[in-house]
């Protein structure tokens, strides 16, 4: 134990010098200064307190809202490039449509049930949370005397013995 506490010690004291050895620092050195004007071509920079007197040029803003009463989206104009959709397209969609409508209107009684229907379940449940909470609880005791048991800890013991009185593992002092 202790050889290996040295050994650790002896090789971050060599880690350490070899690293101060290999970092040198190189003396800082000024960038050589700038002797050319700027081109004439870059303006410059802006002001940083605007003037008072100077107007500024604000555009017109235009929002577009859709028109009529109706929720639609706005008709976008088509693109040279677009194709409209096939037939065959928006009779999917609208079979598509129609078949969650029907889904919708088969699962809506299913999810709103009685308010004793609902108790009924709850109540259920919660005796079923409260059965097993306590079959947890009584295997977490039944687990923990089963270690208290003297007979279990002499066993533990004795393996822990052998395994200290065996011969150590490569690379262990």
């Amino acid at each position: 134990m202790s050889k290996t506490f040295i050994g650790i010690i002896a090789l971050a004291a060599l880690a350490g010098s070899l690293v101060a050895q290999t970092t040198t620092n190189a003396p800082a050195t000024n960038p050589p200064a700038v002797t050319t004007p700027p081109p004439k071509e870059v303006s410059p920079p802006p002001d940083p307190k605007p003037d008072p007197n100077k107007k500024v040029l604000k555009l017109p803003v235009t929002i577009v809202a859709p028109k009529g009463d109706n929720d639609e989206k706005p008709h976008r104009p088509d693109r040279p490039g677009d194709t409209p959709p096939g037939a065959d397209v928006k009779d999917l969609v609208e079979r598509f449509q129609k078949a969650r409508e029907e889904f919708i209107a088969q699962q809506k009684p299913k999810l709103i049930g009685t308010d004793a229907e609902t108790e009924k379940l709850r109540r259920e449940w919660l005796e079923k949370r409260a059965a097993l909470r306590e079959e947890f609880r009584n295997r977490a005791m039944e687990i923990r005397n089963e270690f208290r048991n003297r007979e279990l800890q002499e066993v533990l013991d004795a393996a822990k013995d052998a395994a200290r009185r065996s011969k150590p593992r490569v690379g262990e002092d």
